[in-house]
C-alpha cells in the first residue's frame, strides 16, 4: 500500500486497526522498521477477541519468525458459518520495513503470495555466511592434511 509516497511511523493503532478490520491482515509492502511485533501481535489478538465477540467469528493474532527473531505477524479469522472457511494471513518484514513475505489464503487455499526475490539469501544470510566460513576452513585443513601426508 502506498501512502502518498510516504512510509508510516510506527502507530500501534495504525496498524492494529490494519489488521483487524480487513480479512487480509496487515498488508503493506513497506512498514515501519520499528515495530515491536510481540507487542503489536498480543494487541491484535487482544483486539480481534473483543471485535468478534458475540458473533459465530473467532480471530487471532501470533508474532511471525524467521531465522533468530521475530518480523512479522500472522492473523486467523474463523467464521463458524457453513457458507465460509478460514481466512489466513502472514505478513513478514526485513529490518528495512520492506515486505519479504505476504501471504492471504481461504481454507488454507493461498489467494495471494508475495515474495520478495533472494528472500531466503537475506533471512538466511548468517547461516550461509558461516556454512562458508566452516566450509573454506575445512577445505584449508583438508589440503594442509594431504601435503604432510605426501611429504612422509
Amino acid at each position: 500500500m502506498n501512502i502518498r509516497g510516504g512510509i508510516a511511523k510506527y502507530d500501534k493503532d495504525y496498524y492494529t486497526d490494519r489488521s483487524t478490520r480487513s480479512v487480509m491482515g496487515l498488508y503493506y509492502m513497506i512498514a515501519a522498521n520499528n515495530i515491536k511485533w510481540e507487542k503489536l501481535a498480543k494487541e491484535v489478538d487482544e483486539e480481534l477477541d473483543d471485535e468478534f465477540d458475540g458473533d459465530d467469528e473467532k480471530g487471532s493474532a501470533k508474532v511471525v519468525e524467521s531465522g533468530y527473531k521475530a518480523n512479522g505477524i500472522s492473523t486467523s479469522i474463523n467464521i463458524d458459518d457453513e457458507d465460509f472457511d478460514d481466512f489466513d494471513s502472514i505478513s513478514q518484514y526485513n529490518d528495512d520495513g520492506v515486505c519479504m513475505y505476504y501471504e492471504w489464503s481461504y481454507d488454507d487455499d493461498p489467494i495471494i503470495i508475495l515474495e520478495l526475490e533472494a528472500k531466503t539469501l537475506y533471512e538466511y544470510w548468517h547461516v550461509i555466511l558461516a556454512g562458508t566460513i566452516i566450509g573454506v576452513i575445512a577445505v584449508v585443513f583438508l589440503v594442509i592434511v594431504i601435503k604432510k601426508i605426501r611429504k612422509r
